[in-house]
């Protein structure tokens, strides 16, 4: 019936059929389609998912601009995920330009919404003064947030400047703690510098 409703124009049907050939092991062919055809449409949940699986190569292929398109209408319909990997693809330049100062945006409205990893990146930013204002001492207190809140990454960060005494001052027990938190949660890098 989906099939049939969405081969008729019918985009909430794409989209039901889309996720459900999609949750298929392996994911059925059309998937892509289907959710290309009600995100076209203005459907933000299969903006998002579309923007996503072709952002990383899924259903043949990358196709970063396209993705970039789809994850910046799905954030213009009020897709948080959307907005927060907006800021990731302006920080890197994939899919469009690279823009610090647009990253930063989408980062701080993020990050303000209570998101960790934005909260993350946001801080990485004010530190080093990326599309941001420099001010060291605001992003490592909105780093130290991320990294109580479990952000491995935030803490890995955290635990490597105490250690370097870089941006802030030298102070080994921190550096350790905060390392050794990363560290559990798998991030590699931490367990090399605590195992060391």
């Amino acid at each position: 019936w989906f099939r049939e409703s969405a081969e008729a124009g019918d985009l909430e049907s794409a989209q039901a059929i889309g996720f459900l050939l999609q949750q298929s092991e392996p994911p059925e062919e059309g998937a892509r389609d289907y959710l290309a055809r009600a995100a076209k449409g203005g459907f933000k949940f299969s903006q998002v998912v579309a923007g996503a699986q072709l952002g990383v190569g899924e259903f043949g292929g990358k196709d970063l601009e396209l993705s970039f398109k789809y994850l910046h209408a799905a954030a213009g319909n009020g897709m948080a995920i959307a907005e927060r990997v907006l800021g990731y693809f302006y920080l890197k330049g994939i899919g469009t330009a690279q823009d610090y100062a647009k990253a930063h945006q989408y980062f701080i409205k993020e990050a303000e919404r209570g998101d960790i990893a934005a909260t993350y990146f946001s801080a990485l930013q004010m530190v080093y003064g990326e599309g941001a204002q420099q001010e060291v001492a605001k992003g490592l207190a909105r780093l130290k947030v991320a990294a109580e809140k479990n952000d491995k990454f935030a803490q890995y960060q955290l635990g490597k400047f105490y250690h370097q005494g870089r941006l802030t001052k030298a102070d080994p027990a921190q550096a350790l703690a905060w390392l050794t938190r990363a560290a559990e949660q798998g991030h590699s890098d931490a367990q090399f510098l605590v195992g060391s």
